[in-house]
């Protein structure tokens, strides 16, 4: 996924896709049942065989087809393809890339091929069930200083309701974040994603790692409150300003 901001627009909150960079497919994308418990875990159980979701991975030429790109959100189910991706994404000048890992990379028999991956990327940003997967209960303080440890520069522990933990190579001490509501949840499926786009995109525009983080938190916030893709319209682009606005950014 490429992030283009408008250059004569640097505080856009919210941007627009530009169809020339959305592949379409004639196939039918993967389904998955995503079941929700009250502690907030979920159970994904997948209805299409896995021998579809190659069809879907991204490939090194996609990437270096676009140079202009000041950032990439990277998620992908094959974590031997992380390396080669990234490494065309660092074809586009000074694109930041941000690696949203699987549930399936993160898991104690992957860990130090993750944290090796992390030299890669600039932001990783998995959540906090997926840390303690991959290095054990700890605070979410030590799991972040371990991926900087690692490489990356900034990084972002999404924990729900409970909000975001953020912390760049180069602060003193982690950020939390505190989640926004603005109504009942309609559908939480794609939060974390929403999060991180805007925690990209934040980090692209302020360089501050509490910057990016509300960005995330105003992300997943519109995202929860519509079923499904929500469909951006000038009165969420407005919504968004009004809501960093409150925050002074």
């Amino acid at each position: 996924m490429t992030v283009s901001p408008h250059d004569d627009e640097s505080d856009r909150v919210v941007l627009r896709v530009r169809e020339d960079l959305v592949r379409r497919f004639p196939h039918t994308t993967p389904r998955a049942w995503q079941i929700y418990d009250p502690l907030e875990h979920r159970t994904e159980i997948f209805q299409s065989p896995q021998s579809e979701f190659p069809t879907f991975l991204p490939t090194p030429d996609q990437i270096t087809a676009h140079p202009q790109a000041s950032g990439f959100h990277l998620m992908t189910g094959a974590l031997d393809g992380v390396a080669a991706l990234c490494a065309a994404m660092r074809s586009a000048d000074d694109a930041l890339i941000l690696w949203e890992p699987a549930p399936w990379h993160m898991v104690a028999e992957q860990r130090q091929h993750v944290l090796e991956l992390l030299t890669s990327v600039d932001i990783f940003s998995p959540n906090a069930e997926e840390c303690a997967a991959l290095l054990g209960p700890q605070t979410p303080d030590r799991w972040i200083a371990s991926f900087l440890e690692a490489g990356a520069r900034l990084v972002s522990i999404r924990m729900g309701r409970e909000g975001s933990l953020v912390q760049a190579c180069d602060d003193p001490a982690p950020h939390h974040v505190a989640a926004i509501s603005l109504g009942p949840s309609v559908d939480v499926t794609g939060a974390g994603n929403a999060y991180c786009g805007g925690l990209l995109v934040g980090y692209h525009h302020t360089r501050l790692s509490s910057g990016a983080g509300v960005h995330g938190a105003i992300s997943a916030a519109i995202t929860i409150r519509h079923l499904g893709v929500p469909i951006i319209s000038d009165e969420i682009e407005a919504e968004a300003r009004r809501l960093l606005a409150a925050r002074h950014l």
